[in-house]
């Protein structure tokens, strides 16, 4: 059975798979949040249905090993293959978002993701951070999101510089509230998002870096 297939996104991307308004406001925050530290034709590791790279679909190429997210990309237009092997160039960037927390043998992927970038290629990756250090009372059974890892900037740091990438920014996304603003004007939408996940302390890690050789 395919691990991320169409019960893992219906339970996790419910609102993405059922509502277009909301996928394309994914597909703007990606944009302005994301996209923006990205330039030229780009690939996205671990694409999911495509909503990060929905807006430059014309130069963007996604990346995911579910037949199910796969089909649910060419539906929208989107170019999207199940392995990095399957790039045929090299590309201007990388975007790869909340997929790294899913993977064993980081390294190995950094370096496929290096072998496609052009010289001074960037990446953005986006990872989860773990909120407190207590023990887990729960199985790893009953985390629907399959997390193996959490992370800080020095270890996704240290691991980048290991595999050739050159830090160039560490920030905290704060975000929180997509489902309940997304109707709202963007702007303000962004805004309310943005102020609830900074109360709440619900963010994200961002690293844009470049690969040297």
């Amino acid at each position: 059975m395919e691990f991320y297939d169409k019960e893992y996104h219906s339970r996790l991307h419910k609102n993405l798979l059922n509502s277009r308004a909301y996928y394309l406001f994914r597909a703007e925050y990606s944009k302005n949040v994301y996209l923006r530290h990205l330039k030229g034709e780009i690939f996205e590791f671990g694409c999911g249905i495509g909503q990060n790279i929905y807006s430059i679909r014309k130069d963007a190429v996604g990346i995911d090993i579910s037949d199910f997210a796969l089909k649910e990309c060419a539906k929208r237009g989107i170019n999207a293959v199940k392995s990095i092997s399957k790039l045929r160039k090299s590309y201007d960037g990388c975007l790869s978002i909340h997929v790294f927390e899913h993977l064993e043998n980081h390294g190995s992927y950094l370096k496929e993701i290096s072998g496609k970038l052009k010289n001074h290629g960037r990446l953005v990756i986006v990872l989860p951070i773990a909120k407190k250090n207590l023990p887990e009372r729960r199985s790893h059974g009953n985390d629907i999101s399959k997390h193996l890892y959490y992370w800080n900037f020095p270890a996704i740091n240290a691991l980048l510089a290991k595999n050739g990438f050159k830090i160039l920014l560490n920030r905290f996304n704060y975000a929180r509230g997509f489902s309940l603003f997304y109707k709202l004007p963007f702007w303000l939408a962004i805004f309310l998002i943005r102020l609830l996940g900074y109360i709440t302390n619900t963010k994200e890690m961002m690293v844009v870096a470049e690969i040297e050789r």
